[in-house]
C-alpha cells in the first residue's frame, strides 16, 4: 500500500465517481483499492482510457440458489466482455475496469433488462435503511411515551425523565431527516443506474444549470421562469428549492401551474365527479396528471416538469393559448416540503402536543 498513490474524495452521485476515475486512468492513474467509501488508492501506470462501472452483490436473508450464484457468473460474464472486478468497499459496491475499444462494444450492461437489474439493487440499498430507521424512530418514539406515561402516572416525572423526554423528541426528529435523505438517495441513485453510459453521456453534455431559489407563490415562480426563458433557459426538473435549466434557442412567453385542484374545479363545472383516491395518499396516481396533461396540450401547452406529484409545470409561446381557468392569478403557497416533509412535520407536531400534555 505504500507504493500506492491515495486520494481522498467524497461523491454523492455514482456517476461522478465514475468520471473522475477515468479522468485519473487518463492521467496514468489506475484504481487498485477503496476504502471507507472515500480514501481511493491508485497504482501509477501509462496513461489509459480506461472505463469504469460499479454494481453489488449483497445478498438478503434467506437467498435463494440464484442469488447465490448471481455475482459468480456476472463475473464470469463481465471477464468474457473484456472487464475485470477491481476491487469493493464496505458497502459492497464491486468496481469493474475495461479498457476503451475505439471501435468495440463498450457497454458492461447491454440491454435495459440488466440495467433494471442494477437500479432495483442500489435503490433496495438505500430504501432498506430508511425503513429501518423509520422502524427505530417509532421503537424509540413509543418506548419514551410509555416511559414518561408511566413516571406520570407514578408521580415521579423528574427532570430526568424531562431531559429523556428532549432526547427522545431530538432523535425522532434526526432520524426522520436522515430516513427522508436514504429516501431521496433511493430515487437518485435508482435514475442514475438505470442509464446506460450513452444515455449518461448524452445528459452530461447537455448545457444545463442549476440554481438553488425559495419561491413560495405561483406568481413568484412564473416571474423567475421568464426571466430564465428570456436569456434562452428551458426548465427540465424541479425538487424542492432547486430548479435545473438547459439552454435551448427558442424561449417560452410564459409559464401556468396545474394542480390536481384545478383538475378538480375545470371537472366539477363540466358536471363530472371529481378525481379521489382516498388510498393514494402521497399522490402518487396518476389520473389527474393525465387529464391535465391532455388538457394542456389541446390548447398548444407543452409539459415541462411536475413537482414532487403535486404541481405540472407548462410553458407557452402565445399567452392567447392560455385556457381561461389557467389564466387566473391564484395564490398558492408553493409545496417546499412535499409528501415526506409533511408526514415529518405532522409527525413533530403530535410529537410536541404529547409532550405538552405529559408535561
Amino acid at each position: 500500500m505504500s507504493k500506492l498513490h491515495k486520494k481522498f474524495k467524497v461523491f454523492v452521485k455514482i456517476t461522478k465517481e465514475r468520471d473522475w476515475l477515468e479522468e485519473m486512468a487518463l492521467k496514468g492513474y489506475m484504481l487498485e483499492d477503496i476504502k471507507f467509501g472515500m480514501l481511493y488508492y491508485f497504482r501509477k501506470d501509462t496513461p489509459k482510457h480506461m472505463l469504469y462501472e460499479m454494481d453489488r452483490f449483497n445478498l438478503g436473508k434467506n437467498p435463494t440458489r440464484e442469488e447465490m450464484l448471481a455475482k459468480k457468473n456476472f463475473i464470469e460474464m463481465a471477464t468474457e466482455s473484456g472487464w475485470r472486478e477491481v476491487t469493493h468497499d464496505e458497502s459492497l459496491n464491486y468496481y469493474f475496469t475495461k479498457e476503451y475499444e475505439e471501435d468495440g462494444f463498450n457497454e458492461l450492461y447491454n440491454d435495459e433488462e440488466s440495467l433494471q437489474v442494477r437500479a432495483d439493487k442500489f435503490k433496495k440499498l438505500y430504501t432498506d435503511m430508511g425503513v429501518l430507521l423509520v422502524k427505530l424512530m417509532f421503537g424509540v418514539g413509543f418506548f419514551t411515551f410509555l416511559e414518561n406515561l408511566l413516571m406520570i402516572k407514578l408521580g415521579e416525572y423528574t427532570n430526568v425523565e424531562k431531559n429523556f423526554l428532549i432526547f427522545g423528541v431530538g432523535y425522532e426528529t434526526f432520524s426522520a431527516f436522515v430516513a427522508w435523505i436514504h429516501f431521496k438517495f433511493a430515487d437518485m441513485y435508482y435514475k442514475e443506474m438505470k442509464m446506460s453510459r450513452e444515455e449518461a453521456k448524452k445528459q452530461k453534455e447537455k448545457k444545463r444549470k442549476t440554481e438553488i431559489r425559495l419561491l413560495l407563490t405561483t406568481k413568484g415562480l412564473q416571474k423567475y421562469l421568464r426571466k430564465h426563458a428570456a436569456k434562452g433557459e428551458k426548465l427540465v426538473s424541479m425538487r424542492m428549492v432547486r430548479y435545473t435549466f438547459e439552454k435551448v434557442e427558442n424561449t417560452a412567453v410564459d409559464f401556468v401551474l396545474d394542480t390536481k385542484g384545478m383538475v378538480n374545479e375545470r371537472r366539477k363545472r363540466e358536471g363530472m365527479k371529481r378525481l379521489s383516491d382516498s388510498k393514494d395518499w402521497n399522490l402518487m396516481g396518476n389520473d389527474w396528471q393525465a387529464e391535465s396533461i391532455a388538457y394542456a396540450e389541446s390548447y398548444g401547452l407543452e409539459c415541462l416538469c411536475a413537482y414532487d406529484n403535486r404541481a405540472i409545470i407548462y410553458q407557452v409561446y402565445d399567452k392567447k393559448d392560455i385556457p381561461e381557468d389557467m389564466q387566473k392569478q391564484r395564490v398558492r403557497l408553493f409545496s417546499i416540503i412535499g409528501g415526506t416533509g409533511t408526514l415529518m412535520l405532522i409527525g413533530g407536531i403530535i410529537g410536541f402536543i404529547c409532550g405538552l400534555l405529559m408535561g
